[in-house]
């Protein structure tokens, strides 16, 4: 599917979507990503998501599982979250919140290869320093479903 056209649909879906209007669409590299902010998703220590969150994610999914082209989910944490019990390190942490993701892919019907990948606090320090610190611990925890260019697996 056109990468253009894929980009416009994603938009409009984020634009119509309360819950998903802190999400941000760019191009990087070829590529969609759709960069959603995990508070709005999920508290920073925890994994589970609302029902209104997972209807939201599902509309979202929609679109992505009517398409053939590859897709990566990447999530993020800032360093300040707080990691105990089955989540003691944060690369865990940005993990789990990137797979509640694609199991919401995974309910519209997504059945191909996603690659996930937990970054913890690895693009933490890329986010501009004029930015007040309780800002960019906001915007320190987010996921990212980027959207390649081309189909296929993994």
């Amino acid at each position: 599917m056109s990468i253009d056209y894929l980009a416009s649909a994603l938009e409009e879906d984020l634009l119509a979507n309360v819950l998903l209007t802190d999400a941000s669409l760019h191009r990087l590299k070829g590529s969609v990503v759709v960069s959603l902010p995990s508070d709005t998703l999920v508290p920073a220590s925890e994994v589970g998501l609302t029902e209104a969150v997972r209807e939201a994610l599902f509309r979202m999914g929609e679109i992505i599982a009517s398409i053939a082209n590859r897709i990566d989910v990447r999530g993020h944490i800032d360093p300040a979250t707080m990691t105990e019990g089955s989540y003691a390190l944060k690369w865990t942490i940005s993990l789990a919140h990137a797979f509640t993701f694609i199991n919401e892919l995974w309910r519209t019907g997504y059945w191909r290869e996603i690659a996930i990948c937990g970054l913890a606090v690895t693009r933490f320090n890329h986010l501009d320093e004029q930015i007040s610190e309780s800002a960019s611990f906001v915007l320190g925890r987010w996921m990212d479903v980027v959207v390649n260019p081309h189909s296929g697996n993994i």
